[in-house]
């Protein structure tokens, strides 16, 4: 840890961020006391926030943010990084950690109380400042965000949709739905089947255009790809991928199930929501039972609820 006080180069961008951290000799004595870090002014407000020291990952420390959809971890790989990144790599069972870092990354051993310490310089000029603390928490009580989980309650016919415009290859250009996931993340095929749109978990990972079947672990591109996570808001609106500048419209609504595409009806999908002024309104709101016939979204523990109203020209 050592390494990490002061001026650091990392891997994310060019503004200050903070951190603030917990207490060493957690594992020598089980006195209900956790260490903690307070993450702000990073640059996507998405990873800003209070992170607790929870179960290792790949036998190195790993913290993760109070509301389950952040984590920081120690990838051994060279001379070692601390990464953050919104995938829950436990959740997964893969036996070695993947090299994701979504927000940022910087170089250094395990120990992170000597590492993650004071002012730290990123990649660009960024500098991220950590601070450590420690409180009476159990951070097993923490619920851990994943993109998706299979539900009972899913509305029957509901699926998730996408239109693809300005493709210069007009093969690929058209309607997709939601279909059965190709290795565990997001796959969008035609009613027809000619042509798909999936994640490939490869790397920071990519949005691929193709127009063959598999299971998600091939790397097929034929209609191009973009790097980028599998939230659905990375493939939203005008995104630039190797073939050109392609609009993607998208929405989710009653669907024919004559047309192709219901197998979504067995996954729940959530949106997740990040900026807001309130804070209380931020994260992760899951598809739940319609209201008045329309979609509504929900927080895990109710506590809002995102929902349209069919009043006038309608509203969100």
């Amino acid at each position: 840890m050592t390494d990490l006080i002061g001026l650091r180069e990392w891997g994310y961008s060019d503004t200050p961020v903070r951190f603030t951290h917990g207490r060493e000799g957690r594992e020598e004595e089980d006195d209900g006391m956790t260490d903690f870090m307070t993450l702000t002014g990073h640059v996507d407000e998405y990873y800003n926030g209070v992170y607790w020291q929870t179960d290792d990952w790949g036998g190195y420390p790993h913290f993760v943010k109070e509301s389950g959809d952040a984590h920081l971890f120690h990838l051994d790989s060279g001379s070692g990084y601390w990464q953050l990144d919104f995938r829950n790599q436990e959740a997964t069972g893969w036996g070695e950690l993947l090299d994701y870092y979504d927000g940022g990354y910087t170089s250094g051993g395990w120990n992170a109380r000597e590492l993650l310490d004071g002012d730290v310089s990123w990649s660009g000029g960024n500098t991220v400042n950590f601070e450590w603390g420690t409180a009476e928490f159990d951070p097993s009580t923490i619920v851990i965000a994943v993109e998706e989980e299979e539900v009972a309650y899913v509305e029957e016919n509901f699926v998730w949709w996408i239109q693809a415009e300005g493709h210069p290859d007009d093969f690929y250009d058209g309607l997709y739905t939601r279909s059965a996931d190709w290795n565990d993340h997001p796959h969008f095929e035609k009613p027809d089947g000619s042509a798909h749109l999936y994640f490939l978990d490869s790397g920071s990972g990519y949005w691929q255009f193709d127009y063959r079947q598999q299971d998600g672990t091939s790397d097929y591109y034929d209609g191009g790809y973009m790097s980028g996570n599998p939230w659905l808001e990375a493939i939203n609106g005008t995104v630039e991928f190797s073939a050109g500048y392609i609009t993607i419209t998208q929405g989710f609504e009653e669907w024919d199930c004559d047309q192709g595409g219901c197998e979504v009806e067995a996954l729940n999908m959530y949106i997740r929501l990040t900026g807001h002024d309130s804070d209380f309104y931020n994260g992760n709101y899951w598809f739940a039972d319609s209201w008045n016939g329309f979609p509504h979204f929900a927080k895990e523990d109710g506590s809002a609820h995102l929902y349209f109203l069919d009043s006038g020209a309608g509203y969100w």
